[in-house]
């Protein structure tokens, strides 16, 4: 099944219920494959911040028993709404930091207060997109969605 639209992704199942699936997704990186992957700091921030994901999952009038662990799903998330989702996570800490960056040559003008409000701007904006993503994520406009099983390989 391919939803126009939306960003895809396959899962595992690890637990049915009855109107929902816990679904284990292991998170794709660019990098992976080169070889330069030892020297490579993308590399080994992949080796250390790799772990899986678990979404639960609206079955949407889905029969439960279609469905058992270790099924292999089609999982997806409206492109717009993620786009807007990692337009507001990386740009209001950038926005914040440049605002601690001019109020602290504005009221300072010397590069230590200049740095250490930006750094308190940029912490401030750190905080300020986390609370919105996990407000943003309680809309069903960004709610990961079952798309369908995947057949055995």
């Amino acid at each position: 099944m391919v939803a126009t639209g939306m960003v895809e992704e396959t899962g595992q199942v690890i637990e049915v219920g009855e109107d929902y699936l816990k679904v284990s997704s292991q998170p794709k990186s660019a990098c992976n494959g080169c070889d330069a992957q030892s020297g490579c700091g993308q590399g080994l921030l992949n080796r250390w911040g790799a772990r899986s994901i678990v979404l639960r999952l609206s079955l949407d009038g889905r029969d439960p028993a279609d469905f058992k662990p270790q099924d292999r799903v089609l999982v997806g998330v409206p492109e717009d709404a993620l786009l807007r989702s990692v337009i507001l996570l990386y740009a209001t800490p950038l926005f914040t930091m440049i605002g601690g960056v001019l109020v602290g040559h504005w009221l300072f003008g010397g590069d230590l207060g200049v740095a250490l409000l930006a750094l308190a701007g940029l912490g401030a904006g750190a905080l300020i997109a986390r609370k919105s993503v996990q407000l943003i994520t309680s809309y069903s406009s960004v709610t990961p969605v079952l798309l369908g099983k995947l057949e055995p390989a």
